[in-house]
């Protein structure tokens, strides 16, 4: 009995681990820009800033720009840390 158990606990893990390679794959295909024209209505994007950055933007931002460059684009960053006022 024990046996059995153990055999199907492994095997809905199997699967489990399976389920997430598949949705790890598909977030990483969904990196590319979005060029469908079915989508046009939905998406706009939007061109590049021209011009003069203030230099509080680019304090107030110099975290979040940084850690940006050095993480992979597949990991999630939680921009709440960054750019906030605290009030202590």
């Amino acid at each position: 009995m024990l046996m059995e158990d153990l055999f199907s606990v492994l095997h809905k893990y199997v699967k489990y681990l399976e389920t997430q390679r598949n949705v790890t794959n598909q977030n990483h295909k969904s990196l590319s820009p979005v060029n469908k024209k079915d989508l046009a209505d939905f998406v706009y994007i939007y061109g590049p800033y021209v011009g003069i950055v203030p230099e509080a933007a680019v304090r107030k931002y110099a975290d979040i720009i940084a850690k940006m460059n050095t993480t992979e684009a597949w990991v999630p960053v939680y921009l709440g840390d960054f750019g906030q006022e605290h009030s202590e």
